[in-house]
C-alpha cells in the first residue's frame, strides 16, 4: 500500500522526520523468535508486527519500540520509549526503560523491580469485536461477516469496471505481463507504507498523513482485487450468459476471486504466503500503472 510516484519521494523524508532520533533505521519484526543477547546494541527503531523478541540482561535497544502484535520480553535496557498498541510487553526485574511506556489495548507485565524512568500510561480503548453480527450461530455469523466485507468490494469493482474499464485493463495487463516486477514493487511499497503509518501515528501533526496513506492503501487493494476479479471473470465468461457485459463480468469474477482467496487461506503457511504474494503483485500493478492511468512498459536493455 503506497502513494503514487510523486508522493513516494515525499514519504521517505516524512518517515525520516518522524524517526529523526533513530540512528539505525527501522527493524521490522513480522514473525518468528528473535534474541538480542548480552553485550549487543540494537541501534534501530523496533517495530513489532508479530513474533517474539527477547532482550537479554546486558543488551540494549538504543531507540524506541512499537508493538502492534506479538511480544517483547526485556531484561535489558531500552533507551527510548515503548508504545504498546497490541501484543504484550514484559519487563523483567533487571529491565530499564529510559522513556515512557504507553499501552492501548496491549498488555503490560511490569515486574516491581523493573525501572521505567518515564511515565507509564494506560489508555482506555474501545475494543471492536471480530464479529459485529451475532445470530447465535457461528456458521451464520461467519457467512454474514464475509458478506459485510465482500459486498463493498464487489460494488467498488463494478463501479470501477463501469466507469474506468481502460484503467482496469492496464492494471490487468501489468499483472499478466510483469508479475515479478509488480510483486517486488508491491511488497516493498507495502512494507514502507506500513512502517510509515505506524511511526506517523505516534506523531500528532502527521496523523492526517498516516490516515491518507491508509485510505490510499485500501483503495489500491480494492483496485488490485478488482483486477484479479476481471481476469477470473474473463475465464468464467464463456460458461456464463454474460456476453460482453464487462462490469458484470468483473463483479462476478471479483466475488469468485474472494471466495477462492478465502479458501486458500485455510491452508497453513502456504495459503497465507500465496495471498500475500498475490496482494503484493496486484498492488504493485496498481502503483506502476499509476492507478491504471498509463500502461506499464518494461525497459529493454
Amino acid at each position: 500500500m503506497k502513494l503514487p510516484t510523486w508522493i513516494v519521494w515525499l514519504l521517505f523524508p516524512l518517515l525520516a522526520a518522524c524517526a529523526s532520533d533513530s540512528s539505525g533505521g527501522v527493524w521490522l519484526v513480522t514473525a518468528g523468535e528473535h534474541e538480542i543477547t548480552s553485550g549487543m546494541t540494537q541501534q534501530s527503531t523496533v517495530v513489532l508486527f508479530d513474533g517474539v523478541v527477547h532482550l537479554e540482561e546486558g543488551a540494549t535497544i538504543a531507540d524506541s519500540v512499537f508493538i502492534l502484535r506479538g511480544s517483547l520480553e526485556s531484561a535489558g535496557h531500552i533507551i527510548g520509549s515503548v508504545e504498546v498498541l497490541g501484543g504484550t510487553l514484559k519487563l523483567l526485574p533487571t529491565a530499564v526503560v529510559d522513556g515512557d511506556v504507553s499501552s492501548g489495548v496491549g498488555a503490560l507485565e511490569i515486574d516491581p523491580q523493573a525501572q521505567v524512568r518515564g511515565e507509564i500510561r494506560r489508555t482506555t480503548t474501545l475494543t471492536v469485536p471480530n464479529r459485529v453480527l451475532g445470530t447465535g450461530s457461528e456458521t451464520t455469523d461467519s457467512i454474514l461477516w464475509f458478506l459485510v466485507q465482500t459486498i463493498p468490494l464487489i460494488i467498488f469493482s463494478y463501479l470501477l469496471a463501469r466507469t474506468m474499464p481502460r484503467r482496469l485493463e492496464r492494471v490487468c495487463d501489468a499483472i499478466l505481463q510483469q508479475p515479478m516486477v509488480c510483486g517486488a514493487f508491491g511488497v516493498l511499497a507495502a512494507l514502507v507504507a506500513l512502517v510509515a503509518i505506524v511511526v506517523m501515528a505516534f506523531t500528532v501533526i502527521l496523523i492526517p498523513v498516516a490516515l491518507l496513506v491508509l485510505v490510499f492503501g485500501v483503495i489500491a487493494a480494492g483496485y488490485a482485487w478488482s483486477a484479479y476479479g476481471t481476469l477470473l471473470g474473463k475465464l468464467l465468461a464463456p460458461y456464463l450468459p454474460l456476453k460482453s457485459r464487462y462490469p458484470l463480468i468483473t463483479l462476478l469474477g471479483t466475488f469468485a476471486f474472494v471466495l477462492v482467496m478465502t479458501a486458500i487461506q485455510i491452508v497453513p503457511v502456504i495459503g497465507s504466503a500465496l495471498v500475500i504474494a498475490m496482494a503484493g503483485t496486484g498492488i504493485g500493478a496498481v502503483l506502476i500503472t499509476r492507478l491504471g492511468t498509463q500502461r506499464y512498459v518494461a525497459r529493454s536493455d
